[in-house]
């Protein structure tokens, strides 16, 4: 099922998200200053693309462990993307989950952008994984 609503939502603008994601990437790569955010930028990109069956988890329970200095600087990164483009990001998903919300049949959509909305606020320490591997890991 996920396959199904995989391929409508990338012919129904999942292909636009993610070119929008990539050249985003691109722009972080090129100015060297926000080269530290662009590895977050393309994960959120593909995940993005193809939202169904797919959960973003924190890297520390794939890691197993916690490592303060790297704790820190991911946080620090967060905060910086927060203020500089990830409170709008978030803000544009979450009103285009609410408006595919309006309908009984974009509901599931609504929620993967909803999803996506959570993903652009703090994007830097997230990874994507299938979803029932995040349900093994007791993930919520």
């Amino acid at each position: 099922m996920a396959l199904i609503f995989n391929v409508i939502w990338f012919i129904c603008g999942g292909w636009a998200v993610l070119i929008a994601w990539t050249f985003a990437g691109l722009v972080s790569l090129v100015s060297i200053v926000f080269i530290p955010w662009a590895p977050a930028v393309f994960r959120i990109g593909f995940f993005a693309a193809a939202p169904f069956g797919k959960q973003m988890i924190d890297k520390r329970v794939l890691d197993g462990g916690v490592n303060r200095d790297e704790e820190t600087t991911r946080d620090l990164l967060n905060i910086i993307w927060l203020v500089v483009c990830g409170w709008w990001l978030a803000l544009t998903s979450l009103l285009h989950g609410i408006a595919l919300c309006c309908t009984i049949i974009g509901i599931p959509f609504g929620i993967q952008a909803f999803k996506i909305a959570g993903a652009a606020l703090w994007p830097v320490g997230q990874d994507v994984v299938p979803k029932d591997f995040a349900r093994r890991l007791d993930w919520r």
